[in-house]
This record gives C-alpha cells, sequence and structure tokens, in this order.
C-alpha cells in the first residue's frame, strides 16, 4: 500500500504530539511492508526530500516569513520577511496536491494541518481517498475550548472557528479517526463529520528503549513528577499550591519550560518541596518518580503523557476533564481528580501515596495497559481503516456510476474502538 501521510510538521521539526505521533505511525506502517511519504512544510527556500527509517520525508518550500512557527515567539524578523516577500508566499494547498498527483497514493491521510477542507476536496477530485484523524480541537475552537482559565463546557455561537461550519459535513472523507472517544464525540457533537459513515478511535502510540521500573521504597520520601509545557491550561500552578500540604511526606520534580513569567510566580508559590529542572528528557524524569500528576485544566484530546508514563510503569494522578477517564482508571492504573478543586487534587494526590507507599500491582497494571500504545498495534489498526476507506471510496465511486446512493453501503469499521486492552 501506498500511503501519502500529511502534517504540517515532521521530527525533527516541532516538537508536538502530533508531531512524534505521526512519526512512530509513519515508521511503523514502513515496517509493516507499506511505502509511506510524508508531506509537510520545511524551512529553506526549495522543497527538500530525504528518507528516514524507510519513510520519505518530503519538506515543502518555505520563504523567510513563512516559514513554520516553531519558535516559542514568532521573530520580528519573520513578520517583516513577511511583507517583503508576500509575492512568493507559498500556496500550500496547491504545492500538496501538485505532490500527491504525482505520487498517487492508494491513501491521503491528513492530521494536523491548515486548509484541510481545500486538500480533501482536491484529493477526492483526484479520484484518491482521503481521511483524517481527530488530534485536536483546531476545526472546532480556535481556543481549544479554554478560555479565561477554564475549559468550555462547549461551542459557543461567537467562536470565530464557525467559519469552517462549511466544513462540518464534508463530502470529499472517506473516514475520520478520533485519537479519544472524547475528541471524536465532541466532533460529532459539534455537528461535524456526521455524514462520515467510517469512523473510529485509534489512539497515538508511544514506545521507549529506556524502560525502568521505579521499585517501591516505602523509607524515601514520596517523589512526584510533572512533565510538559508549563501553561496555565496544564494546572501546574493548582499542582505547586497542593504540594504544600506535603512537606516532608513528598516532593515534586518539574520538568518542562514556559513562558519566564509564569515560571518566576511558580516558583515564588512552591514551596521547598518543588524543584524546576527546566528541560527534561522523557526517559529520565519517568525512571525518577513514583507517580505522575497531569492535572490539566483544559480538556485534552488525548493525553500524550499518560501513554508515556504507562510505558515505564509510572501510575498517574490524572484530570477528569477530556479524554482523562477513558486512559486512566481509578484505582488500577491511577486516580483521578477535578484539577480546578486544590482540596480533590490534594486528595487524589494522598491517594497515590497511600497505595503506592509498599509493593503493589498497579504498576504492573500501567505496564500492561501501555500494550495498547504499542506503535506495531497502532500502525496495524490504521492498516485496517485505510483498507476499508478504500474499498468504501471504491464502492461510492461504482454507486455513482451506477446512480445508485452510495450512503446505503455499511462500513466495514465500526464507529468506535475501545481504547483500553
Amino acid at each position: 500500500m501506498k500511503v501519502v501521510i500529511c502534517n504540517t510538521l515532521y521530527p525533527p521539526l516541532g516538537i508536538g504530539g502530533a508531531e512524534r505521533s505521526v512519526k512512530f505511525l509513519a515508521e511503523s506502517l514502513v515496517e509493516r511492508g507499506h511505502e509511506v511519504i510524508v508531506l509537510s512544510q520545511g524551512t529553506d527556500w526549495k522543497t527538500v526530500s530525504e528518507t528516514e527509517k524507510g519513510v520519505q520525508i518530503i519538506r515543502m518550500y518555505s520563504p523567510p516569513g513563512y516559514r513554520p512557527d516553531i519558535y516559542a515567539h514568532r521573530p520580528l524578523s519573520e513578520k517583516v520577511y513577511a511583507r517583503l516577500l508576500k509575492k512568493w508566499k507559498p500556496k500550500r494547498d496547491q504545492l500538496y496536491l501538485d505532490k500527491i498527483e504525482r505520487i498517487r497514493p492508494d491513501i491521503v491521510h491528513t492530521n494536523s494541518f491548515g486548509q484541510l477542507g481545500k486538500i480533501w476536496k482536491g484529493v477526492s477530485q483526484l479520484g484518491l481517498p482521503v481521511i483524517h484523524t481527530l488530534r485536536n480541537h483546531r476545526l472546532l475552537c480556535e481556543r481549544r475550548m479554554f478560555v479565561e482559565g477554564r475549559a468550555c463546557e462547549g461551542l459557543c455561537s461567537g467562536c470565530p472557528s464557525h467559519a469552517n461550519a462549511k466544513w462540518r459535513n464534508n463530502e470529499s472523507l472517506s473516514g475520520v479517526v478520533g485519537i479519544s472517544r472524547y475528541i471524536l464525540q465532541e466532533y460529532l457533537t459539534g455537528g461535524f463529520f456526521t455524514n462520515v459513515k467510517l469512523r473510529r478511535v485509534i489512539p497515538n502510540s508511544f514506545a521507549s528503549d529506556r524502560v525502568t521500573v521505579r521499585p517501591a521504597d516505602t523509607d524515601r520520601v514520596f517523589t512526584f513528577g510533572y512533565l510538559g509545557r508549563l501553561h496555565e491550561t496544564k494546572g501546574i500552578e493548582n499542582l505547586v499550591r497542593a504540594m504544600k500540604h506535603f512537606r516532608g511526606r513528598a516532593r515534586l520534580i518539574v520538568g518542562g519550560t514556559g513562558n519566564p513569567h509564569l515560571v518566576k510566580r511558580l516558583k515564588g508559590l512552591a514551596g521547598p518541596n518543588v524543584e524546576f529542572q527546566g528541560f527534561v528528557a522523557t526517559d529520565d524524569l519517568l525512571t525518577r518518580v513514583d507517580a505522575l500528576a497531569v492535572p490539566s485544566l483544559w480538556k485534552e484530546p488525548f493525553g500524550r503523557i499518560y501513554a508515556e508514563s504507562m510505558v515505564h510503569g509510572v501510575p498517574i494522578v490524572g484530570s477528569t476533564n477530556g479524554a482523562g477517564p477513558e486512559l486512566l482508571q481509578e484505582g488500577v492504573t491511577g486516580w483521578l481528580c477535578e484539577p480546578s478543586s486544590e482540596p480533590d487534587l490534594v486528595r487524589a494526590l494522598q491517594r497515590a501515596m497511600d497505595h503506592l507507599s509498599g509493593p503493589n500491582e498497579i504498576r504492573e497494571n500501567c505496564l500492561n495497559f501501555s500494550r495498547r500504545y504499542a506503535p506495531d498495534r497502532v500502525a496495524q489498526e490504521y492498516e485496517a481503516f485505510y483498507e476499508a476507506a478504500m474499498r468504501m471510496a471504491a464502492t461510492g465511486s461504482l454507486c455513482e456510476r451506477r446512480g445508485l446512493d452510495s450512503g446505503s453501503v455499511s462500513p466495514s469499521v465500526s464507529q468506535e474502538a475501545d481504547v483500553t486492552p
């Protein structure tokens, strides 16, 4: 099978979850015998093609001013260049469509990407099946369903993303995947993709070559970890406050960076049992903690850190927001809390300490559950989904030629798949 995967960035450009998930998927599909071409944005005046671990990566040209936004703050020089070089502004949708037409893949798979509607329509006009993976809230809400320090309960009439309404029921898509039941249901509730008959939940994948399970030890100070961007949406401020209740009994290692003003405020709030270490490699931190705290205030579409933590056998104190409740089982792989409530967060942290002070099966549960996110297993599910989308697209074309209603054809993959083992 020849597969074209589209994502705005591809490693080493971009360090977000979408980039890493796409990389795991592309490499695993190659290992399963498929030809994979990734189309992404580059940083050069010219389009560059390279091959890594069997994956052909085509990075589209980006003149100064139109390079990918891979920095925390867009440099002033980029804004100046954008004005000066407006004549050379890339028409990204057409660039990608031209490449896809020349490649002629069996299927196109879009992910986190701009101008999706144009890409879907263009690929469909080429007579090729196209599927999309929902990795964020972008089509629903430009603000990521988080406004004024709190998660949105639902779509509001004033949301600027309502401009995307014309793509809600796009006839070009052969199938849509949600990385969690939560994110797929959010789109369906918002009226998106309700006429796309082929829908499924397939989680992100993760694997590590450096898995070391930390043994239980009743004599040492209990260690919580936080890993990720330091941002108000992540609940890190509430976590730092909650740790004041555990002075002398537990400590918190904070791995991650963020806005310098926020970091300064957090350090001012923190007690002596909170240690800020800046950027820390995931494997390094997870081998030094007894439990990971993920008290996200916003509704995480998946929460990649859940998978990373469980792969290392590290239980999680997680959030009831977003996909947390479907990724974490209370008392089995971790503990859930309402992260905006400091008392509830404190109680969840205390439950973790009570359960993990001695030998128990929770760490083993995490290792078992982590198999759900094995790259080969996730790639196998996408492989089956691609095949179903190709069959549906072919059936639809046949129905159109015969003047039949392609909507009467039943999909061969269920609308929803479980995300637990």
